[in-house]
């Protein structure tokens, strides 16, 4: 049976990383990886991004800690992310006493699903199977 706790988590990395991209960011998902950072993203001119994604809006202190430290040997700025309202995410400046907001909420793009289409080929559709938006046929 699947843990909800991790599906929640596993979705707001997704979000925060969807969101980021939308904004120009490169970003990776550091899924399974247990370390200090879920989410890191980059963009040229820009500090490098070590994100935390906590559902619960809360980062312990050791964790808290533990971000810090690889943010600052990896010369990038610690964030937590976390979701507030649906199809946001918020950023939030992680510091040794607490968090501090940083920036305007990121809105989630729409999620899109690659489906292949029986006259085309493989095609990215949105809003799920059977709404081809090719124009080669009706569908």
């Amino acid at each position: 049976m699947p843990n909800a706790n991790r599906n929640r988590g596993d979705y707001l990395e997704r979000s925060t990383k969807a969101a980021l991209e939308a904004g120009g960011w490169w970003a990776i998902r550091a899924a399974g990886s247990l370390g200090e950072a879920d989410v890191v993203a980059m963009r040229n001119g820009m500090a490098t991004l070590l994100i935390a994604c906590k559902t619960n809006g809360k980062l312990p202190p050791a964790e808290r800690a533990a971000l810090i430290a690889a943010s600052t040997r990896a010369g990038a700025r610690p964030l937590m992310a976390t979701r507030s309202k649906r199809g946001y995410v918020d950023l939030a400046l992680v510091l040794h006493d607490g968090v501090r907001p940083y920036g305007a909420p990121l809105k989630v793009p729409p999620r899109t699903t690659t489906n292949p289409c029986p006259e085309c080929g493989p095609t990215v559709h949105e809003g799920g199977p059977g709404k081809c938006e090719c124009e080669c046929h009706d569908d």
